[in-house]
């Protein structure tokens, strides 16, 4: 395995509006065994269980899942389901086209903490007034005869972002008014230049603004400096690669920008504490 599987939004699955809530059951019989495979998802999920236990993992982070759990999933990151659990709920799964119908909705995704990858995934444990939202969601979701359908879909949606984002800036101890534009703008540029010789010098011209500018917009935010941000998505990215595929180290060091193998061992290293190897045996994944 070359790369991560992807698994793709299919327009037949989703009455052509790019929006759908599933049975986590019904989701496990239709895409197989894949399911319980490492993979990256090309569009938004919320995943919402409503009885049970079980475990559940995202880009590392491993969640013990009970009733009334919610995790949300951004496009990009790596899940892992775990078989044979007696679980129940449901996903609500949602493409950025169906969110941003309109320019006004574009901060549900850019200038948000719930969509923003560097920010570590969180679980979250509903109250009832989440609870309500979702299964009110899910009950507008069956009745699609309703005026406006869509936008009533959108519109409980968005209720429901609202309600985690505020979860989790308080996760985060952040304040409600960041300097979004800012931060978001750095981070969608970086995540374009995911490689070791990238320079944050570069990403500040890419923007046209002042580093400083910048630097400070990180500090409120996530008390990280631009580096740190980079460095966190450059080791992210290996842990990936040797979690989930059989590149050599020394195909991964190259893909990364890593003139030799033997300098992406050093870096990772100092910044996870082992070498790459040790850490694709002690994960036992290839």
């Amino acid at each position: 395995m070359k790369t991560i599987p992807t698994h793709y939004y299919k327009k037949e699955w989703y009455k052509d509006i790019e929006f759908k809530m599933d049975e986590i059951s019904d989701v496990y019989e239709r895409v197989g065994e894949r399911i319980f495979k490492p993979h990256c998802l090309d569009f938004h999920q919320f995943f919402f269980v409503s009885d049970g236990e079980g475990e559940h993992e995202v880009d590392f982070e491993k969640f013990s899942i009970k009733k009334n759990t919610l995790i949300p999933l951004i496009s990009g990151q790596v899940q892992s389901h775990i078989a044979d659990q007696n679980i129940k709920g449901f996903t609500i799964v949602f493409t950025s086209n169906f969110l941003i119908h309109e320019e006004v909705n574009l901060k549900y995704l850019f200038n948000s903490l719930t969509f923003n990858p560097f920010i570590k995934p969180i679980q979250i444990q509903c109250d009832d007034e989440l609870v309500t939202l979702i299964m009110m969601l899910k009950k507008a979701f069956i009745n699609n005869n309703t005026f406006e359908y869509q936008e009533v879909l959108r519109s409980y949606l968005k209720l429901i972002i609202l309600k985690v984002e505020e979860i989790k800036r308080q996760s985060v101890g952040s304040s409600n008014d960041l300097p979004f534009n800012v931060y978001s703008s750095f981070y969608q540029e970086l995540s374009h230049h995911i490689n070791y010789k990238t320079k944050i010098a570069d990403i500040f011209k890419l923007l046209n603004t002042d580093g400083k500018k910048i630097s400070a917009a990180l500090k409120k935010t996530v008390n990280k400096s631009p580096k740190q941000l980079l460095d966190e998505r450059i080791v992210l990215e290996l842990k990936r690669l040797l979690s989930y595929t059989n590149l050599s180290i020394k195909e991964i060091a190259h893909q990364l920008g890593f003139d030799e193998a033997a300098n992406m061992a050093n870096y990772f290293k100092k910044h996870v504490g082992c070498s790459p190897s040790a850490f694709r045996e002690s994960i036992k994944i290839i």
